[in-house]
Protein backbone atom coordinates (compact mmCIF):
# COMPACT_ATOMS: atom_id res chain seq x y z
CA UNK A 1 0.00 0.00 0.00
CA UNK A 2 2.90 2.35 0.69
CA UNK A 3 4.27 1.79 -2.81
CA UNK A 4 0.85 2.64 -4.20
CA UNK A 5 0.85 5.76 -2.03
CA UNK A 6 4.17 7.01 -3.39
CA UNK A 7 3.20 6.19 -6.97
CA UNK A 8 -0.08 8.06 -6.48
CA UNK A 9 1.85 11.09 -5.18
CA UNK A 10 3.87 11.31 -8.41
CA UNK A 11 0.79 10.74 -10.57
CA UNK A 12 -1.06 13.48 -8.66
CA UNK A 13 1.84 15.86 -9.40
CA UNK A 14 1.64 14.91 -13.07
CA UNK A 15 -2.13 15.53 -13.11
CA UNK A 16 -1.70 18.94 -11.48
CA UNK A 17 0.89 19.90 -14.08
CA UNK A 18 -1.42 18.57 -16.79
CA UNK A 19 -4.26 20.69 -15.41
CA UNK A 20 -2.13 23.84 -15.45
CA UNK A 21 -0.88 23.25 -18.99
CA UNK A 22 -4.31 22.57 -20.48
CA UNK A 23 -5.95 25.48 -18.62
CA UNK A 24 -3.30 27.94 -19.84
CA UNK A 25 -3.77 26.69 -23.40
CA UNK A 26 -7.53 27.00 -22.99
CA UNK A 27 -7.18 30.59 -21.78
CA UNK A 28 -4.80 31.62 -24.58
CA UNK A 29 -6.67 29.81 -27.36
CA UNK A 30 -10.17 30.54 -25.97
CA UNK A 31 -11.07 26.85 -26.11
CA UNK A 32 -13.46 25.80 -23.37
CA UNK A 33 -12.86 22.11 -24.05
CA UNK A 34 -9.20 22.44 -23.04
CA UNK A 35 -10.14 24.27 -19.85
CA UNK A 36 -12.68 21.60 -18.94
CA UNK A 37 -10.03 18.93 -19.50
CA UNK A 38 -7.76 20.87 -17.18
CA UNK A 39 -10.47 20.93 -14.50
CA UNK A 40 -10.86 17.17 -14.89
CA UNK A 41 -7.10 16.88 -14.41
CA UNK A 42 -7.51 18.71 -11.10
CA UNK A 43 -10.17 16.18 -10.08
CA UNK A 44 -7.82 13.34 -11.07
CA UNK A 45 -5.10 14.93 -8.92
CA UNK A 46 -7.58 14.89 -6.02
CA UNK A 47 -8.17 11.16 -6.53
CA UNK A 48 -4.48 10.27 -6.56
CA UNK A 49 -3.65 12.60 -3.67
CA UNK A 50 -6.33 10.82 -1.68
CA UNK A 51 -4.77 7.45 -2.52
CA UNK A 52 -1.38 8.79 -1.43
CA UNK A 53 -2.79 10.00 1.88
CA UNK A 54 -4.49 6.64 2.45
CA UNK A 55 -1.17 4.91 1.77
CA UNK A 56 0.65 7.01 4.37
CA UNK A 57 -2.15 6.56 6.91
CA UNK A 58 -2.00 2.80 6.39
CA UNK A 59 1.75 2.87 7.00
CA UNK A 60 1.21 4.62 10.34
CA UNK A 61 -1.53 2.27 11.50
CA UNK A 62 0.47 -0.75 10.31
CA UNK A 63 3.72 0.35 12.02
CA UNK A 64 5.67 0.33 8.76
CA UNK A 65 9.03 1.60 10.04
CA UNK A 66 10.67 1.08 6.66
CA UNK A 67 9.41 4.62 5.95
CA UNK A 68 11.67 7.20 7.55
CA UNK A 69 8.72 9.52 8.24
CA UNK A 70 6.80 6.81 10.13
CA UNK A 71 9.88 5.75 12.10
CA UNK A 72 10.52 9.36 13.14
CA UNK A 73 6.97 10.17 14.24
CA UNK A 74 5.43 6.94 15.57
CA UNK A 75 6.18 3.82 17.58
CA UNK A 76 4.46 0.69 18.83
CA UNK A 77 3.48 2.29 22.16
CA UNK A 78 1.69 5.21 20.51
CA UNK A 79 -2.10 4.87 20.71
CA UNK A 80 -3.93 4.40 17.37
CA UNK A 81 -5.60 7.80 17.81
CA UNK A 82 -2.22 9.54 17.99
CA UNK A 83 -0.83 7.43 15.17
CA UNK A 84 -3.42 9.09 12.99
CA UNK A 85 -2.44 12.49 14.38
CA UNK A 86 1.22 11.66 13.70
CA UNK A 87 0.31 11.80 9.99
CA UNK A 88 0.55 15.61 10.08
CA UNK A 89 3.09 15.95 12.90
CA UNK A 90 5.99 16.58 10.47
CA UNK A 91 6.66 18.58 7.34
CA UNK A 92 6.04 15.76 4.85
CA UNK A 93 2.68 14.80 6.29
CA UNK A 94 1.60 18.43 6.64
CA UNK A 95 2.41 19.09 3.00
CA UNK A 96 0.57 15.96 1.86
CA UNK A 97 -2.51 16.85 3.92
CA UNK A 98 -2.39 20.44 2.67
CA UNK A 99 -2.14 19.14 -0.91
CA UNK A 100 -5.14 16.90 -0.35
CA UNK A 101 -7.23 19.78 0.98
CA UNK A 102 -6.03 22.11 -1.76
CA UNK A 103 -6.95 19.51 -4.39
CA UNK A 104 -10.44 19.11 -2.90
CA UNK A 105 -11.11 22.83 -2.55
CA UNK A 106 -9.52 23.63 -5.91
CA UNK A 107 -11.52 20.98 -7.76
CA UNK A 108 -14.80 22.30 -6.35
CA UNK A 109 -13.85 25.91 -7.10
CA UNK A 110 -12.70 25.07 -10.63
CA UNK A 111 -15.89 23.23 -11.55
CA UNK A 112 -18.22 25.87 -10.10
CA UNK A 113 -16.14 28.71 -11.55
CA UNK A 114 -16.36 27.34 -15.06
CA UNK A 115 -20.14 27.18 -14.79
CA UNK A 116 -20.67 30.59 -13.22
CA UNK A 117 -17.96 32.80 -14.70
CA UNK A 118 -19.24 34.68 -17.74
CA UNK A 119 -15.64 35.42 -18.78
CA UNK A 120 -14.47 32.00 -20.00
CA UNK A 121 -10.84 33.04 -20.29
CA UNK A 122 -10.87 34.34 -16.71
CA UNK A 123 -12.32 31.03 -15.54
CA UNK A 124 -9.54 29.22 -17.41
CA UNK A 125 -6.87 31.35 -15.69
CA UNK A 126 -8.49 30.55 -12.35
CA UNK A 127 -8.21 26.82 -13.07
CA UNK A 128 -4.61 27.26 -14.22
CA UNK A 129 -3.66 29.13 -11.05
CA UNK A 130 -5.26 26.50 -8.81
CA UNK A 131 -3.45 23.77 -10.74
CA UNK A 132 -0.15 25.62 -10.39
CA UNK A 133 -0.61 26.06 -6.63
CA UNK A 134 -1.44 22.37 -6.24
CA UNK A 135 1.52 21.34 -8.40
CA UNK A 136 3.80 23.50 -6.25
CA UNK A 137 2.54 21.88 -3.04
CA UNK A 138 2.84 18.37 -4.48
CA UNK A 139 6.31 19.08 -5.86
CA UNK A 140 7.47 20.30 -2.45
CA UNK A 141 6.03 17.13 -0.92
CA UNK A 142 7.62 14.78 -3.45
CA UNK A 143 11.04 16.39 -3.83
CA UNK A 144 11.79 18.08 -0.50
CA UNK A 145 9.82 16.25 2.21
CA UNK A 146 8.75 12.94 0.70
CA UNK A 147 6.99 11.01 3.51
CA UNK A 148 7.48 7.76 1.56
CA UNK A 149 11.29 7.90 1.67
CA UNK A 150 12.77 4.59 2.85
CA UNK A 151 15.46 3.95 5.45
CA UNK A 152 18.44 1.75 4.62
CA UNK A 153 17.52 -0.65 7.39
CA UNK A 154 14.11 -0.69 9.01
CA UNK A 155 14.33 -0.34 12.83
CA UNK A 156 12.44 -2.62 15.18
CA UNK A 157 10.49 0.31 16.57
CA UNK A 158 10.00 3.99 15.86
CA UNK A 159 11.07 7.14 17.66
CA UNK A 160 7.53 7.93 18.75
CA UNK A 161 5.35 11.01 18.56
CA UNK A 162 6.66 14.14 20.28
CA UNK A 163 4.96 14.22 23.72
CA UNK A 164 4.02 17.88 23.34
CA UNK A 165 1.81 16.88 20.39
CA UNK A 166 -0.03 14.13 22.30
CA UNK A 167 -3.08 16.26 22.92
CA UNK A 168 -6.63 15.75 21.58
CA UNK A 169 -6.43 19.24 20.04
CA UNK A 170 -3.82 17.80 17.67
CA UNK A 171 -6.64 16.01 15.85
CA UNK A 172 -8.47 19.28 15.13
CA UNK A 173 -6.21 22.33 15.06
CA UNK A 174 -3.59 21.46 12.38
CA UNK A 175 -6.14 20.07 9.87
CA UNK A 176 -8.39 23.08 10.47
CA UNK A 177 -5.50 25.46 9.90
CA UNK A 178 -4.42 23.64 6.73
CA UNK A 179 -8.01 23.65 5.45
CA UNK A 180 -8.22 27.41 6.00
CA UNK A 181 -4.92 27.91 4.17
CA UNK A 182 -6.13 25.72 1.30
CA UNK A 183 -9.37 27.71 1.04
CA UNK A 184 -7.30 30.90 0.84
CA UNK A 185 -5.98 29.67 -2.52
CA UNK A 186 -9.43 30.13 -4.09
CA UNK A 187 -9.78 33.92 -3.70
CA UNK A 188 -6.08 34.26 -4.55
CA UNK A 189 -6.56 32.35 -7.82
CA UNK A 190 -9.64 34.39 -8.70
CA UNK A 191 -7.89 37.69 -8.04
CA UNK A 192 -4.87 36.64 -10.13
CA UNK A 193 -7.16 35.57 -12.98
CA UNK A 194 -9.03 38.89 -12.80
CA UNK A 195 -5.76 40.83 -12.88
CA UNK A 196 -4.58 38.89 -15.94
CA UNK A 197 -7.86 39.57 -17.73
CA UNK A 198 -8.25 43.08 -16.26
CA UNK A 199 -11.85 42.23 -15.59
CA UNK A 200 -13.08 42.45 -12.00
CA UNK A 201 -16.87 42.63 -12.25
CA UNK A 202 -19.47 42.54 -9.48
CA UNK A 203 -20.26 38.77 -9.59
CA UNK A 204 -16.57 37.89 -9.31
CA UNK A 205 -16.15 40.42 -6.53
CA UNK A 206 -18.93 38.68 -4.59
CA UNK A 207 -17.38 35.23 -5.09
CA UNK A 208 -13.93 36.45 -4.02
CA UNK A 209 -15.41 38.02 -0.92
CA UNK A 210 -17.40 34.92 0.01
CA UNK A 211 -14.46 32.53 -0.43
CA UNK A 212 -12.12 34.86 1.46
CA UNK A 213 -14.59 35.05 4.34
CA UNK A 214 -14.79 31.26 4.60
CA UNK A 215 -11.01 30.96 4.70
CA UNK A 216 -10.68 33.83 7.20
CA UNK A 217 -13.22 32.21 9.52
CA UNK A 218 -11.47 28.82 9.41
CA UNK A 219 -8.05 30.32 10.04
CA UNK A 220 -9.35 32.50 12.88
CA UNK A 221 -10.89 29.46 14.58
CA UNK A 222 -7.67 27.48 14.08
CA UNK A 223 -5.48 30.20 15.59
CA UNK A 224 -7.79 30.63 18.58
CA UNK A 225 -7.68 26.90 19.18
CA UNK A 226 -3.90 26.89 18.76
CA UNK A 227 -3.51 29.73 21.26
CA UNK A 228 -5.54 27.80 23.81
CA UNK A 229 -3.44 24.69 23.15
CA UNK A 230 -0.21 26.65 23.65
CA UNK A 231 -1.57 28.02 26.94
CA UNK A 232 -2.28 24.62 28.46
CA UNK A 233 0.86 22.99 26.96
CA UNK A 234 3.99 24.98 27.83
CA UNK A 235 6.68 24.44 25.25
CA UNK A 236 4.34 24.06 22.28
CA UNK A 237 5.37 27.43 20.84
CA UNK A 238 8.97 26.25 20.59
CA UNK A 239 7.82 23.24 18.52
CA UNK A 240 5.16 24.80 16.28
CA UNK A 241 5.92 28.51 15.91
CA UNK A 242 8.57 28.06 13.22
CA UNK A 243 6.55 25.52 11.24
CA UNK A 244 6.18 26.49 7.55
CA UNK A 245 2.49 25.58 7.78
CA UNK A 246 1.96 27.99 10.68
CA UNK A 247 3.90 30.80 8.97
CA UNK A 248 2.06 30.33 5.67
CA UNK A 249 -1.32 30.25 7.41
CA UNK A 250 -0.51 33.39 9.41
CA UNK A 251 0.49 35.25 6.25
CA UNK A 252 -2.70 34.05 4.53
CA UNK A 253 -4.79 35.28 7.49
CA UNK A 254 -3.18 38.73 7.39
CA UNK A 255 -3.66 39.04 3.62
CA UNK A 256 -7.29 37.93 3.89
CA UNK A 257 -7.91 40.42 6.69
CA UNK A 258 -6.60 43.29 4.54
CA UNK A 259 -8.62 42.03 1.56
CA UNK A 260 -11.84 41.78 3.56
CA UNK A 261 -11.38 45.21 5.13
CA UNK A 262 -10.82 46.65 1.67
CA UNK A 263 -13.92 45.00 0.23
CA UNK A 264 -16.00 46.14 3.20
CA UNK A 265 -14.90 49.75 2.73
CA UNK A 266 -15.60 49.49 -1.00
CA UNK A 267 -19.08 48.09 -0.43
CA UNK A 268 -19.99 50.67 2.20
CA UNK A 269 -18.80 53.55 0.05
CA UNK A 270 -20.50 52.51 -3.19
CA UNK A 271 -23.89 51.12 -2.27
CA UNK A 272 -26.45 51.85 0.46
CA UNK A 273 -27.14 49.01 2.86
CA UNK A 274 -30.52 47.54 3.66
CA UNK A 275 -31.91 47.75 7.17
CA UNK A 276 -30.98 44.13 7.89
CA UNK A 277 -27.42 44.62 6.61
CA UNK A 278 -27.11 47.80 8.64
CA UNK A 279 -28.19 45.97 11.81
CA UNK A 280 -25.72 43.19 11.05
CA UNK A 281 -22.90 45.67 10.60
CA UNK A 282 -23.77 47.48 13.85
CA UNK A 283 -23.86 44.17 15.70
CA UNK A 284 -20.48 43.26 14.24
CA UNK A 285 -19.00 46.58 15.35
CA UNK A 286 -20.44 46.12 18.83
CA UNK A 287 -19.05 42.59 19.19
CA UNK A 288 -15.64 43.55 17.81
CA UNK A 289 -15.44 46.61 20.05
CA UNK A 290 -16.46 44.56 23.08
CA UNK A 291 -13.86 41.93 22.31
CA UNK A 292 -11.15 44.56 21.84
CA UNK A 293 -12.06 46.20 25.17
CA UNK A 294 -11.87 42.86 27.00
CA UNK A 295 -8.43 42.13 25.51
CA UNK A 296 -7.20 45.60 26.47
CA UNK A 297 -8.45 45.12 30.03
CA UNK A 298 -6.50 41.87 30.33
CA UNK A 299 -3.40 43.53 28.89
CA UNK A 300 -3.71 46.34 31.42
CA UNK A 301 -4.04 43.80 34.26
CA UNK A 302 -0.83 41.92 33.35
CA UNK A 303 1.33 43.79 35.90
CA UNK A 304 -0.90 42.36 38.65
CA UNK A 305 0.24 38.79 37.88
CA UNK A 306 2.08 36.99 40.68
CA UNK A 307 4.67 34.19 40.31
CA UNK A 308 6.12 32.14 43.15
CA UNK A 309 8.97 29.62 42.87
CA UNK A 310 8.50 27.20 45.76
CA UNK A 311 10.05 24.08 47.22
CA UNK A 312 7.54 22.08 49.28
CA UNK A 313 8.13 18.94 51.29
CA UNK A 314 5.36 16.36 51.59
CA UNK A 315 2.68 17.59 54.00
CA UNK A 316 4.11 21.12 54.23
CA UNK A 317 2.33 24.33 53.40
CA UNK A 318 3.32 27.20 51.17
CA UNK A 319 1.73 30.64 51.53
CA UNK A 320 1.18 33.17 48.76
CA UNK A 321 -0.99 36.11 47.76
CA UNK A 322 -2.83 36.34 44.48
CA UNK A 323 -3.27 39.27 42.13
CA UNK A 324 -6.19 40.64 44.16
CA UNK A 325 -4.57 40.39 47.59
CA UNK A 326 -6.25 37.15 48.75
CA UNK A 327 -4.16 34.90 51.02
CA UNK A 328 -3.59 31.36 49.73
CA UNK A 329 -2.07 28.30 51.33
CA UNK A 330 -1.00 25.21 49.41
CA UNK A 331 -0.61 21.92 51.28
CA UNK A 332 1.41 19.26 49.48
CA UNK A 333 -0.30 15.89 49.28
CA UNK A 334 2.97 14.31 48.16
CA UNK A 335 4.10 13.06 44.79
CA UNK A 336 2.93 9.87 43.15
CA UNK A 337 4.57 7.91 40.37
CA UNK A 338 2.90 5.87 37.66
CA UNK A 339 4.87 3.72 35.23
CA UNK A 340 3.16 2.77 31.99
CA UNK A 341 4.48 1.23 28.77
CA UNK A 342 6.43 3.99 27.10
CA UNK A 343 6.15 6.72 29.73
CA UNK A 344 6.77 7.54 33.38
CA UNK A 345 4.42 10.00 35.12
CA UNK A 346 5.21 11.94 38.31
CA UNK A 347 2.26 13.88 39.72
CA UNK A 348 2.01 16.37 42.59
CA UNK A 349 -1.34 17.20 44.19
CA UNK A 350 -1.91 20.37 46.20
CA UNK A 351 -4.80 21.22 48.50
CA UNK A 352 -5.27 25.00 48.29
CA UNK A 353 -7.23 27.34 50.54
CA UNK A 354 -8.12 30.98 49.84
CA UNK A 355 -8.63 33.22 52.85
CA UNK A 356 -9.06 30.05 54.90
CA UNK A 357 -11.72 28.57 52.61
CA UNK A 358 -10.86 25.19 51.10
CA UNK A 359 -10.58 25.07 47.30
CA UNK A 360 -10.60 22.10 44.88
CA UNK A 361 -7.41 20.08 44.49
CA UNK A 362 -4.97 21.14 41.79
CA UNK A 363 -2.37 18.74 40.36
CA UNK A 364 0.57 19.09 38.01
CA UNK A 365 2.39 16.29 36.20
CA UNK A 366 5.80 15.65 34.70
CA UNK A 367 5.77 13.00 31.97
CA UNK A 368 8.88 11.32 30.62
CA UNK A 369 8.43 9.30 27.43
CA UNK A 370 10.72 6.43 26.53
CA UNK A 371 11.62 4.92 23.19
CA UNK A 372 13.21 1.66 22.20
CA UNK A 373 15.44 0.22 24.95
CA UNK A 374 14.16 2.69 27.53
CA UNK A 375 15.89 5.71 25.97
CA UNK A 376 14.45 9.08 26.97
CA UNK A 377 14.42 10.47 23.42
CA UNK A 378 12.28 13.51 24.23
CA UNK A 379 12.68 15.86 27.21
CA UNK A 380 10.17 15.53 30.04
CA UNK A 381 6.87 17.27 29.37
CA UNK A 382 5.16 19.27 32.08
CA UNK A 383 1.38 19.20 32.28
CA UNK A 384 0.35 22.21 34.36
CA UNK A 385 -2.45 22.20 36.87
CA UNK A 386 -4.90 24.95 35.97
CA UNK A 387 -7.89 26.21 37.91
CA UNK A 388 -9.73 28.92 35.98
CA UNK A 389 -12.19 31.52 37.24
CA UNK A 390 -13.31 34.81 35.74
CA UNK A 391 -11.10 36.72 38.17
CA UNK A 392 -7.89 34.78 37.58
CA UNK A 393 -6.20 31.52 36.64
CA UNK A 394 -4.25 29.52 39.18
CA UNK A 395 -1.38 27.94 37.24
CA UNK A 396 0.83 25.29 38.90
CA UNK A 397 3.87 23.84 37.09
CA UNK A 398 5.92 21.00 38.57
CA UNK A 399 9.61 21.63 37.84
CA UNK A 400 11.28 18.83 39.77
CA UNK A 401 10.41 16.11 42.29
CA UNK A 402 12.60 14.05 44.59
CA UNK A 403 12.34 12.07 47.78
CA UNK A 404 9.63 13.78 49.78
CA UNK A 405 9.96 17.18 48.13
CA UNK A 406 8.87 19.03 45.01
CA UNK A 407 10.00 22.17 43.21
CA UNK A 408 7.23 24.06 41.46
CA UNK A 409 6.06 27.43 40.22
CA UNK A 410 2.71 28.83 41.36
CA UNK A 411 1.30 31.63 39.21
CA UNK A 412 -1.79 33.81 39.53
CA UNK A 413 -2.81 35.21 36.15
CA UNK A 414 -5.62 37.78 36.35
CA UNK A 415 -8.57 37.89 33.96
CA UNK A 416 -7.19 35.31 31.53
CA UNK A 417 -10.67 33.98 30.74
CA UNK A 418 -11.58 37.41 29.39
CA UNK A 419 -8.90 37.00 26.70
CA UNK A 420 -10.61 33.94 25.27
CA UNK A 421 -14.03 35.59 25.49
CA UNK A 422 -12.70 38.75 23.85
CA UNK A 423 -10.97 36.81 21.07
CA UNK A 424 -14.15 34.91 20.25
CA UNK A 425 -16.14 38.17 20.22
CA UNK A 426 -13.57 39.74 17.89
CA UNK A 427 -13.82 36.79 15.49
CA UNK A 428 -17.63 36.79 15.54
CA UNK A 429 -17.70 40.56 15.11
CA UNK A 430 -15.36 40.27 12.13
CA UNK A 431 -17.57 37.65 10.50
CA UNK A 432 -20.63 39.89 10.89
CA UNK A 433 -18.78 42.94 9.58
CA UNK A 434 -17.31 41.13 6.59
CA UNK A 435 -20.49 39.23 5.72
CA UNK A 436 -21.60 40.29 2.22
CA UNK A 437 -24.81 42.29 1.81
CA UNK A 438 -27.88 40.47 0.59
CA UNK A 439 -27.79 42.16 -2.79
CA UNK A 440 -24.23 40.92 -3.28
CA UNK A 441 -24.63 37.22 -2.53
CA UNK A 442 -27.96 37.20 -4.36
CA UNK A 443 -25.93 38.05 -7.43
Amino acid sequence: MTQLGELSLWIALLMAAWCTTLAVQGALMHRVSLTKSGARGLCAALLFTTLSAVGLGTAFLGDDYSLRYVAMHSSSNVEPFYKICAFWSGGGGELLLASLMLAAVGSAAALTGLRRDADRARGAWTVATLGLLLATALAATAFRANPFALVARAPEDGRGLDPILRNPIMAIQPPLMLLGAACAAVPLARVIAALIRRNFDAPLFARVRASALVSWGLLSAAFLLGARWAYVSPGLRAVRTGSPAVITSAIAWLVLTVLLIGTELRTGARSPLSEADGMRRRAGRLLAAGGAVLCLIVFAARPLAKDYDAQINDGEQYRAKDAWGHAWTFTSQGTSRLERPGDDVIALALLPTRDGVRQPFVASESRQYYGVGGLDIYPAQTVPGIRSTIAQDLFVVLSDAGEGRAVLRISFKPLVELVWTGSVLLALGGLLLFWPPRTEYAT
